[in-house]
């Protein structure tokens, strides 16, 4: 070999056979190699689907190929000057070899094939292809050893100088530094997060130089981070350090996947249109690529864990510099390994038709000597105590969701309650020590109310605890005394909740209720009166009113739990239902409904010829015509005082016809002639009459209703398929029953007749579409 001399040489220089087979390897990997596809630019082919074919692309070829000849050559070098007798070395470096071909390999499939492009489609492949570079192609190319492998592929000559160079003081301290447990964890993280940001995710979606350094720098910051687990196994982090990392990582990285599988919205639109082209719903497809990163990724982490764990505690002694490191191992590898939850709860289950009624509040134990049951109270007292938890629990609407509307016993559970996660099955709260909750005392009943933990583990946020958190203290030994006392036990066990894998893991939520649920009872504001306070408790804890009409977050966390949030009560779609907006905006909110008016809506669901529909019948049925008139007129006060918000829809009840000449205002035209007209005129006007004003009482009217302006349309069209019926209440006027139209009218005639409706008679409110239509129409067959 050039450069090499005298001995060096001899030992060097393999058998001319040797030489030519690993010649022909070289032309081999040079001639196999992938290409790289052209990043980001999937233009339609002739049938309007993206091309996936590659295009060279030889900033990206050329770094693969010369890290593939260099380590090759430096690999041969290594295993010629070894003699044959040096057996253990030649199989590690051989295993390095296979580390560095499979993470090569890897690298090349995120880089330099389809799969490139396709992360141009579709956001699940573009997770995939993250995923390749940082928990696959990064540790194993870390476990190859490839600085030292590629300085042995530099000539004799050069290889001393590049050596003294890459020990140069300076850029060994900055790699100490890079490489230290603490700050490749920081570096890993932050870009991890930063570029999963809508705003930089889309840019990088837009410009192909931006989005080759998002993957440059998920690489580098990835093989910084398995540098100090994988790269240097003598000199490195303990082990304990090196599984607290992996640990932190995986729940970080678990919880970013969270966010995007759970989230109600699309996070990065520039996937819609090609992901429609694939005829690929866009947020399912980006609720799969989140399980991508929170399930393998989170895989990924744990097994790196327990390959650390393995290695570290296997070895014969622990280093003496880190006189903390065996506590901190048995802390990682507990927190790897073991079930997260309360153990001593877990233990005290008492039957297994307990534990299948755990949904609701914690079971067992004994009751502090210190807090005296109400049936140790005078009766007297103790009646009066159960007659306010009467009214507590009506205001709090546990009738509603405990009972199963299909003849289901009062709060013996049993129904079901439609979940982006899955179904939740609400459980038995009667006081039957087996089946319900009769063994439980105060502190547990309180915390599950308040905290959502029940039987030491997190419940699913299906039970509105974020408002129950802000519960007095009176009110919730008041809630105690009644379910204990005045409910009659009922000795049923409803099927348990059963959602798919990852939801089911419950110890998650537990970070979630950390960083969403408030922390104490509501506090009265020394700058409103009693009647506005006791307004804002009624609606902010006792009727968790955001929980539907508080559009979600990321998160699946209600975004604003009082009126200091702009997005509070503002509107939210719960059960494909949309809980309108009741701040007081004129268009769609409450700002030209009087407090009598909404006092009336309250206590028989209509109200000057608005009617209560969906959901919210249910809810004036089962606690809010129970309320007494003060607290109706106090919420009232309350929701009239909230600020309203930038409207969607307008109502000019001065313009019968919304002219043309308005249209620069936003405002919709009136087409008498239209399709939806027709509609109109065929199934609608008999109840809501030409003008839109409907039957005071008897039908709603339509002209200036603020659910018929609401920025989602999803309540109206799903009103218009399956019909529904006013409220049963023991002081308004009879029900009446509005029949289905799915089977009738098509998608395109539903969202013609809704559109007219919204631009009609001063209406003034988007339009609707067919595909809206067809996708809720799809969504509510798979419910």
């Amino acid at each position: 070999m050039t450069g090499m001399t005298g001995t060096e040489t001899a030992m060097a220089r393999p058998p001319l056979a040797r030489r030519a087979r690993w010649r022909a390897v070289m032309a081999g990997a040079w001639a196999c190699a992938p290409v790289a596809a052209n990043a980001h630019v999937a233009s339609p082919d002739a049938s309007g689907l993206p091309d996936l074919g590659l295009t060279p692309e030889p900033w990206v070829v050329a770094p693969m190929l010369l890290s593939l000849a260099l380590y090759l050559t430096g690999y041969r070098r290594l295993q010629a000057r070894r003699t044959a007798g040096d057996l253990e070395a030649r199989r590690g470096r051989f295993r390095q070899l296979m580390a560095f071909l499979c993470g090569w390999a890897a690298l090349a499939i995120a880089l330099l094939s389809p799969l490139d492009t396709l992360g141009n489609v579709l956001f699940s492949a573009h997770m995939v292809q993250h995923e390749m570079l940082m928990i696959v192609a990064a540790p194993l190319l870390v476990m190859s050893r490839p600085l030292a492998v590629w300085l042995w592929a530099f000539p004799h000559a050069w290889r001393r100088p590049v050596a003294h160079a890459w020990r140069w003081a300076p850029l060994l301290r900055l790699w100490h530094v890079l490489t230290g447990a603490i700050a490749a964890w920081m570096l890993h993280a932050a870009a991890l997060w930063l570029w999963h940001v809508p705003r930089f995710f889309q840019a990088a979606l837009a410009d192909p130089a931006l989005h080759a350094w998002q993957h440059f720098s998920f690489l580098a910051t990835a093989l910084l981070f398995w540098w100090p687990i994988f790269g240097t196994p003598r000199r490195g982090a303990p082990g304990a350090y090196a599984m607290l990392s992996l640990f932190t990582t995986m729940v970080h990285t678990g919880a970013l996947g969270a966010l995007l599988t759970l989230a109600p919205g699309l996070w990065y639109p520039a996937y819609l249109e090609p992901a429609s082209a694939l005829g690929i719903d866009a947020l399912r497809d980006q609720q799969l690529g989140g399980l991508v990163m929170w399930v393998p990724g989170g895989a990924a982490y744990l097994i790196g864990g327990l390959f650390v764990a393995w290695r570290w505690l296997s070895r014969p002694a622990l280093p003496a510099a880190h006189p903390l490191a065996p506590a901190l191992a048995i802390g990682a590898v507990l927190a790897l390994c073991l079930p997260h939850g309360d153990a001593k709860a877990e233990a005290s289950r008492a039957s297994p038709d307990a534990q299948a009624a755990s949904d609701a509040t914690p079971a067992g134990g004994k009751q502090r000597a210190d807090v005296a049951r109400p049936a140790d109270a005078p009766p007297a007292e103790a009646g009066s105590l159960i007659a306010r938890g009467a009214y507590v629990a009506a205001a709090a609407d546990c009738y509603g969701c405990h009972t199963n509307p299909k003849g289901g016993a009062p709060y013996a559970g049993g129904r079901e309650l439609w979940s982006p996660f899955g179904t939740i099955v609400t459980t038995n709260i009667t006081p039957d020590r087996d089946h319900g909750i009769g063994a439980y005392g105060y502190d547990d009943f309180a915390r599950a109310l308040r905290e959502g933990v029940a039987r030491g583990k997190p419940l699913y946020p299906a039970m509105p605890y974020t408002g129950f958190a802000k519960m007095s203290e009176e009110d919730m030994r008041a809630l105690y005394a009644y379910m204990m006392q005045g409910v009659k036990p009922v000795a049923i066990s409803p099927p348990p909740t059963k959602v798919p894998f990852p939801f089911n893991q419950r110890w998650m939520l537990r970070l979630w209720q950390a960083a969403f649920v408030p922390d104490r009872v509501y506090q009265p504001r020394p700058d409103r009166d009693a009647q506005w306070n006791r307004g804002a408790y009624l609606v902010q804890a006792l009727g968790h009113c955001g929980a539907c009409h508080t559009p979600r977050g990321p998160a699946f966390q209600e975004r604003g739990d009082d009126e200091s949030s702009r997005h509070f009560l503002t509107g939210g779609v719960n059960d494909h239902w949309f809980a309108p907006n009741l701040n007081s905006g004129m268009g769609s909110g409450l700002g030209r409904v009087s407090v009598d008016e909404l006092v009336s809506f309250m206590k028989t669901g209509h109200a000057n010829g608005n009617m209560a529909f969906g959901s919210m019948v249910e809810t004036i049925e089962t606690s809010l015509q129970h309320l007494n008139e003060d607290d109706l007129r106090a919420i009232a006060v309350y929701l009239k005082s909230l600020p309203p918000n930038a409207d969607s829809g307008r109502f000019h009840p001065d313009r019968q016809n919304v002219t043309e000449a308005t249209a620069d205002q936003g405002n919709r035209t009136m087409d008498v002639e239209s399709v939806g007209a027709s509609v109109y005129k065929s199934f609608c006007a008999k109840c809501h009459q030409a003008d839109g004003m409907g039957i005071p009482g008897v039908y709603p009217r339509l002209a200036g209703n603020p659910s018929v302006l609401a920025k989602d349309k999803t309540g109206l069209m799903r009103i218009i398929m399956e019909g529904g019926h006013s409220a049963r209440t023991e002081t308004g006027p009879a029900p009446q029953q509005m029949p289905p139209f799915d089977t009738i009218l098509t998608d395109a005639q539903i969202a013609q007749v809704l559109t007219y409706v919204r631009s009609s008679w001063g209406n003034d409110a988007p339009p609707a579409s067919g595909t809206e239509v067809g996708n809720l129409r799809k969504a509510l067959k798979k419910q």
